[in-house]
């Protein structure tokens, strides 16, 4: 009996080994597999944009099948792109990136800018381009119009208004018909601060602001899906 039970111990710490084994090949062959695919990404990126790229950093995780990471363009090193392959473990792999969102990145601060203006009369308009692949048929030649029209990603802009300058809700409306007049799908928060504290935040400030007493209402404008909605998280 002792016998049989000692044998039954060799037996499964050799299946636990073997099933170790088993699990660091599968990560080792899944590093190496997410190596290639990002060398493959790289030259996708190179014969498409026409310039050199080098691979900066992982960005997220690649167990939902899809691949993102960071590459830099040699030309402007300062300029971080994001490189996402969709199905990256499969042979019907796709190739995206938010290349031109990088591009557009001013233009885009400068329209939304402008809409907030148009409509609050002095507005501080706070952006960070997309963190996510685009539509795969955009290129050096997209226009701006065409980059907001793309159906992938949804521009968070931040709007930061003088509870002086703000009357009613018809503005909300104005200045979502003024940001979606390409078809953009986005999600807008019009932050409306207290006189006194107007102009004293930048983009990171703007979203922690929510608890404190210098704003006064804060409104939520959704356009994902071509439908606009308008939620007030406080004081509408």
């Amino acid at each position: 009996m002792a016998k049989k039970l000692i044998i039954s111990a060799i037996l499964f710490a050799v299946l636990l080994g073997g099933t170790g084994c088993m699990d660091n090949n599968n990560n080792a062959s899944q590093h190496d597999s997410s190596k290639n695919v990002r060398e493959l990404a790289i030259e996708y990126m190179e014969q498409k944009y026409g310039e050199k790229f080098e691979y900066v950093q992982p960005w997220g995780n690649s167990m939902s099948g899809t691949l993102r990471f960071f590459v830099s363009r040699t030309s402007l090193p300062e300029q971080i792109v994001l490189v996402q392959v969709d199905n990256y473990t499969q042979e019907d792999r796709v190739f995206r990136d938010n290349y031109i969102a990088v591009k557009y990145q001013q233009k885009s601060l400068d329209f939304f800018s402008e809409c907030a203006i148009k409509t609050f009369g002095e507005a501080n308009t706070f952006y960070t381009e997309p963190y996510e692949g685009l539509s795969v048929d955009l290129s050096t030649e997209t226009t701006f119009e065409e980059f907001l029209a793309d159906r992938f990603p949804i521009h968070e802009i931040y709007v930061e208004v003088k509870e002086s300058n703000y009357r009613d809700e018809s503005q909300l409306k104005d200045i979502s018909q003024l940001i979606g007049e390409h078809g953009t799908r986005y999600l807008l928060q019009v932050v409306i601060i207290n006189d006194l504290h107007y102009g004293t935040h930048d983009k990171d400030t703007i979203k922690d602001t929510l608890e404190k007493s210098d704003v006064e209402r804060r409104a939520i404008i959704r356009n994902e899906d071509g439908s606009v909605e308008i939620d007030w998280l406080f004081g509408g």
